[in-house]
Order: C-alpha cells, then structure tokens, then sequence
C-alpha cells in the first residue's frame, strides 16, 4: 500500500516546518454569477510525518483576488491567485515558559496566558498592551500600586528590585506598550520578542527564582 503524498506545514509540536500527510481534503467552489466571481475553499486534516501531531488546515480565494508570482520556468512575473492559509490549532512560533506554572498570582499567570493566545493569533497589538500590563501587575505586587509607570518602575529602582539599567529598558518596554494602545503602533515578530524576553527575565528573576531557591535551601541536608 502506497502511502499518501506529504506536504510541508508547520507543526507545533515539532516546532518546525515537517512533512504531513495530508489525511482528509474537501473542496468546495461557490459562483457569484451577479458579479462573475468565484469563492473556493480547500479544507485539509493534516499529520505531522514524525510525531503525527494532527492540524486543520484552511485555504480560501476569492477569484477576483490576484498577485504576482514569478514563473520558475520563465523567471518572468505572473498573476496568480491569491490564497489565504490558516491552520488550526494556530501556529505557536513562541512558548509559554515553562515556569509560568509556578506563579502564585493568578493574576499574572492569566495573562501571560491572554497574552500567548494573542501571540497564536498573530494580535500583535493586544500581545504588546497585555505586556505592559504584565508590568503593572509586577510593580503592585513587589512594590504595591504607585500610580502610574513612572512612579512604580522609580519604586523598584529605589528598593534595588531593579538597576537602572533595567530601568531604562523597562521604560522603553512600557513606552511600547503605550505606542501599541495609543498611537496605534504593532511591533514585529521580533521586536515583540525582545519586549517579551525583557518581562519574561525580570518576573523570573523577583518572583520565580526567590522561591524556587528557598526551596532549594530547605532541601539541602545540614552540616
């Protein structure tokens, strides 16, 4: 028995592009004879080669929706229909750290959850503003609610939570987060990385690290 023809998707549990089988497909075409346009739609149920991790993937084209590609046989432009792809479950290009579990505020544990659900989305805008919320639950629970961003960041600074250093990456990070909710700025991909890789390694370091070594501390037998 032959088996199916793969395609290469990204897998989530792989965490890269892999070979898939494809196990199920449904097309469907609807004519808009009104306006002399076609909508199609491609469904697939999709399994990873390796781990056999299972996906669902969509792809729609609207007949009057067109691009330009170029022709690997004449090198020349071309039109060509231009399809829109989702997979489901959503492609995860970030993890949860793993830590996460093992805050006690489960204020700040739901939203780092919101906030990779929204990265999943590809929410650019609600990932960077639920950032800096993620500071501001930080502030009120080293220092307590001190107002504003100014004030707490300041606050943390004057109790040596943080450098000042730190400071000022943290102010720049807070100053994205305003960017995103009030002048309607998104980061990139990797730009969003970096503002993630700074909170992430501050709540680590004041809340996760601390209890995690006075665990360590009771378990170490005395001299």
């Amino acid at each position: 028995m032959t088996e199916p023809d793969t395609k290469k998707y990204y897998c989530n549990e792989c965490k890269r592009d892999t070979s898939h089988y494809v196990r199920r497909e449904f097309e469907k075409i609807t004519h808009d004879d009104e306006y002399q346009e076609t909508f199609s739609q491609e469904m697939k149920i999709i399994e990873c080669c390796g781990c056999e991790h299972l996906a669902f993937v969509q792809r729609t084209n609207y007949s009057a929706d067109l691009t330009v590609q170029i022709n690997p046989r004449t090198k020349q432009p071309e039109e060509a229909l231009a399809w829109k792809q989702n997979i489901y479950p959503p492609v995860t290009y970030r993890s949860l750290p793993i830590w996460h579990e093992n805050i006690e505020d489960c204020i700040l544990r739901d939203l780092f959850e919101e906030i990779y659900k929204a990265l999943q989305m590809n929410c650019r805008y609600l990932a960077t503003t639920g950032s800096r919320t993620l500071i501001d639950r930080l502030i009120v629970l080293i220092v307590g609610d001190q107002g504003n961003f100014a004030r707490g960041l300041e606050k943390l600074k004057s109790e040596s939570a943080i450098s000042e250093h730190e400071h000022q990456i943290l102010t720049t990070t807070v100053e994205a987060g305003s960017a995103a909710a009030h002048r309607g700025w998104a980061p990139t991909k990797e730009e969003l990385v970096t503002i993630l890789d700074t909170i992430e390694g501050l709540i680590h370091r004041l809340l996760v690290l601390p209890e995690r070594t006075a665990k360590l501390e009771q378990s170490i037998p005395n001299r």
